[in-house]
């Protein structure tokens, strides 16, 4: 039995848990190295609501019990239910029977309900189906766009890659329709444009809060400096701002004593011409184009004081993991003077970049 997921690549998204139930109706070949995938096509199952309750769980069970049955002829790579539990039934290497002449670029997608009825299309199931195309994009190098052309519009039979409807494929008066039969799945009620949007969000997820925050204070002459470090984030392509402020109110606000600096993409950040004896609030921001979140320490931190002016000296450090506390995908301008961090030119080449977005 060939593995029902099965992937190389390495990946931001992780693959959905889904349960096995494999169905005897497929062509056993080698996608992609014996055909390209370059589609995904969502389809509905209609079936009966047998209890007239408008939940459609019995259509996910008869979908399921149908692809098991080897004198249908027809199978799916997924079955997806109203409450999000998904079910495999072909394995993405193989050739599921579900849209004629599309199945051998494409991975098909049956959805519990009706092309008729919107109860169809729950959160949990469009939740699923989401995280599902999501994660079989990036997995497979479908682009994840939804065409708007049809079988008939491309001169009888489909073209088009991406993530495309059953009736797109089999579309009514259209030779393939004529050939095939037509459908009109998954129907009006399917949310093509927040579907698609949803889909593409996880694609390019902000980055994640970065953790193991830590830092390391101590004299530079009159004036102190800070070692801040942290866990690399997978993601963070636009790198990493440090945050500090001497109040909490200010660091939240981005006001009164709040400073920034960019830390490049290095996890780490020297901060020179602090004030010493002080204490500051502080964070690390994670981010990319499409937003980041901030991580936070376990305390502040204090900076020390010089021998005979009344402090004890020498160097303190604090460490923590990282809360939530999301933010936009841009940054405010670097309030004051920024700390006089030490960055690399390349750092502020991409600080002035960062305050030009």
């Amino acid at each position: 039995m060939k593995l029902a997921l099965a992937s190389t690549a390495l990946l931001f998204i992780p693959a959905p848990s889904v349960i096995w139930n494999a169905s005897p109706n497929y062509q056993n070949v080698s996608r992609p190295t014996t055909y390209t995938i370059d589609s995904i096509v969502i389809h509905t199952t209609e079936g009966s609501d047998t209890n007239g309750d408008g939940y459609y769980m019995e259509c996910y069970t008869q979908a399921i019990n149908w692809f098991k049955n080897s004198s249908s002829q027809v199978s799916a790579h997924y079955v997806v239910a109203p409450n999000g539990e998904i079910t495999q039934m072909v394995a993405i290497e193989d050739v599921a029977w579900h849209a004629t002449y599309y199945n051998k670029r494409s991975i098909g997608i049956e959805c519990a309900g009706f092309a008729s009825k919107a109860a169809t299309w729950t959160p949990e199931l469009l939740e699923a189906l989401e995280s599902l195309v999501a994660w079989l994009c990036e997995t497979y190098g479908v682009v994840p766009l939804h065409p708007t052309n049809t079988a008939t519009t491309d001169g009888g039979y489909l073209t088009s890659t991406g993530i495309v409807g059953h009736s797109q494929v089999q579309t009514s008066g259209s030779a393939a329709g004529s050939q095939y039969g037509s459908k009109s799945d998954p129907g009006s009620y399917f949310p093509w444009t927040t579907f698609i949007a949803g889909v593409n969000a996880k694609l390019t997820p902000g980055a994640a809060a970065p953790g193991n925050l830590a830092v390391t204070t101590y004299l530079q002459g009159s004036t102190a400096s800070a070692d801040f470090s942290w866990d690399a984030v997978s993601g963070a392509t636009s790198g990493y701002w440090v945050d500090i402020a001497k109040t909490d109110a200010d660091l939240q606000s981005q006001s009164g004593t709040f400073q920034n600096a960019y830390a490049g993409t290095t996890p780490a950040l020297t901060w020179n011409n602090l004030e010493t004896g002080t204490t500051y609030v502080w964070r690390v921001y994670a981010y990319n184009s499409s937003g980041g979140n901030h991580g936070y320490p376990a305390g502040p931190m204090t900076t020390p004081t010089p021998a005979g002016s009344g402090g004890s000296g020498g160097s303190g450090s604090s460490g923590g993991g990282s809360s939530g506390g999301g933010c936009g995908a841009g940054r405010p301008d670097p309030k004051g003077a920024a700390g006089f961090a030490t960055v690399t030119l390349l750092a502020l080449v991409a600080m002035i970049a960062a305050r030009r977005r």
